[in-house]
């Protein structure tokens, strides 16, 4: 028999940028114990993954490698009692069988810089909606998300004169292999 554990927990995002509106954040977990009618997953961030706002979609489609998910899943995303995100993936009426399972979610990221990534905690629960005074099923796994930064202070492509342009080969017509040169600069 499975140790009752959790594995494979993973959080991605599309863009680390302060206050992005619309990010699509990932997640993935891989589960042990069959889910059935009220248990279900729940992912809680830390302290600081404070900020984040999420939108649980009308049915939550499952990732490529990912077991699909029961039609009757609900998704319920609120801000827990001390300020973090918290994701509830809630069981209905069909079984949820063990798997690896990876989602992705509408986010806006948090208003201000964080330099430290958050955690996030993922759990089975035995009633997922009395989250955390319920039983869990599979112990809990913590996953590493990523820093919020400040958009980058500017970037561009370095304007050549015509010597500059013919010493690094540069060819701008299509479908020809081209050497170009990129100038930023970085938050600090």
């Amino acid at each position: 028999p499975s140790i009752a554990a959790l594995t494979n927990a993973e959080v991605y995002s599309s863009t680390n940028l302060v206050n992005y509106a619309d990010n699509r954040i990932e997640f993935a977990v891989q589960t042990v114990t069959t889910l059935t009618a009220n248990t279900g997953i729940v992912v809680k961030g830390s302290d600081l993954t404070t900020g984040f706002t999420f939108t649980c979609p009308d049915t939550l489609l499952a990732l490529p490698e990912s077991a699909p998910f029961p039609t009757d899943l609900i998704c319920v995303y609120q801000v827990a009692s001390d300020g973090a995100p918290q994701i509830t993936l809630k069981v209905n009426n069909i079984n949820m069988p063990p798997g690896y399972y990876r989602w992705e979610m509408t986010a806006q990221n948090p208003p201000t810089r964080k330099q430290d990534p958050g955690l996030w905690t993922f759990g089975t629960y035995l009633a997922a909606s009395d989250y955390p005074t319920t039983p869990v099923l599979d112990k809990e796994l913590q996953a590493v998300g990523f820093r919020i930064d400040n958009m980058m202070r500017d970037a561009r492509l370095t304007a050549l004169t015509q010597a500059q342009r013919a010493a690094t080969n540069r060819n701008d017509r299509p479908g020809k292999s081209n050497q170009l040169i990129f100038q930023f600069s970085l938050n600090i």
